[in-house]
């Protein structure tokens, strides 16, 4: 088992994954920190866990309108 670490919004979290995997949960890990950017740019430093279930309504939304197309 692998483990990378993320960075989403100044936080590191460890994260356990399956070997060879770890190059595509970085590349998920900046997609969330880049939500996270945004919306603390907009919004301004919020409370972690609001921030991290924004960003999932985010991203749950444009993948909702995907599955529509």
């Amino acid at each position: 088992m692998a483990q990378v670490i993320i960075t989403i919004n100044r936080r590191e979290y460890a994260i356990s994954c399956e070997n060879g995997t770890e190059g595509h949960i970085l590349r998920l890990g900046n997609l969330l920190d880049s939500k996270a950017k945004a919306l603390t740019s907009a919004l301004g430093q919020i409370n972690e866990n609001q921030l991290l279930a924004m960003v999932g309504l985010i991203i749950a939304d444009e993948l909702s309108e995907l599955k529509k197309s």
